[in-house]
């Protein structure tokens, strides 16, 4: 017991001697903003805690493209070790052919790089700025563990392996510290709430809102919350990847949020359901062909 209390009370000194170690490079660093500040975030090999404090001051003083250029800077020093982790993953993945391998890779890197993304933009998550790497290895188990139970290829106490989520059953695996603003992206699996709203559609204005959305919109909303197809089945039916589908829920859930707050106290009417219908029956006969 004495061993463990000596290696905690070491452990703990090793966090707040590298915690003040950051902050000291931190605060010796260029006037912001500055050439000589952009010629060493840019040039020399900082610590990466170091660059996501100084993104959040970016953000604090209001400087968007700031902010944005040290996210590629950090972003650059990660990808080449986010590829070769998401590569690793679905190398384990059998019965997949080489471009599903590939294309599977492909999604699964850029969801972890939209995760980190979102996080170090997010100056709640404190933990960031003083161990980029532990964040990033947790960032890889969580978006692991969404994807491959969004692809099938997992299996919890409630959802079976090999089979498709139930949307009524939508695990919320996504718990993160609210952040408005253009780095916002989409939960992995869409969120129950918003499914049970589309859900509604028949009998709401909601069926008015998304009959005045783009095509583009339109289609993969009818085909995913109306017929209840996979984003697969859709991808397939639209020609587009999984990932532009995904996408295109992402926006046209923003869009009728958005649309919805002044439509409440309107009423719907059955030539908007009607013109639904027959979009929908159009797309599940494009489906088929």
């Amino acid at each position: 017991m004495e061993v463990v209390g000596i290696s905690r009370k070491k452990y703990s000194i090793d966090i707040e001697q590298r915690r003040l170690h950051i902050i000291k490079i931190f605060n010796e660093l260029p006037v912001y903003d500055s050439l000589e500040f952009w010629r060493v975030v840019e040039r020399s090999e900082l610590p990466r805690e170091v660059l996501v404090k100084s993104l959040r001051f970016a953000r604090r003083q209001q400087d968007h493209a700031g902010s944005r250029r040290i996210a590629e800077v950090i972003m650059a020093g990660t990808l080449a070790k986010n590829e070769r982790w998401a590569n690793g993953v679905v190398q384990k993945c059998y019965g997949l052919g080489w471009d599903e391998q590939r294309n599977m890779g492909l999604d699964l890197c850029s969801d972890l790089n939209e995760a980190i993304l979102k996080a170090i933009f997010d100056p709640l998550r404190h933990f960031w700025e003083e161990n980029f790497i532990h964040c990033v290895r947790y960032e890889r188990m969580h978006v692991y563990h969404s994807f491959m139970l969004r692809e099938g290829r997992l299996s919890t106490a409630h959802v079976e392996k090999g089979r498709r989520i139930p949307r009524r059953l939508l695990l919320s695996l996504d718990h993160v510290s609210p952040c408005i603003d253009y780095m916002h992206n989409p939960l992995d699996i869409e969120d129950e709430q918003a499914y049970l709203m589309l859900r509604s559609i028949d009998s709401s204005v909601v069926i008015e809102v998304v009959s005045r959305l783009p095509e583009r919109l339109r289609s993969v909303v009818l085909l995913i919350y109306w017929a209840d197809k996979t984003e697969k089945d859709a991808a397939r039916a639209l020609g587009i990847s999984d990932r532009t589908v995904r996408n295109r829920l992402h926006d046209a859930i923003h869009t009728l949020s958005a649309s919805l707050a002044h439509e409440q106290n309107r009423v719907t009417y059955s030539p908007a359901i009607s013109k639904l219908q027959a979009d929908i029956n159009e797309l599940c006969h494009q489906e088929n062909v």
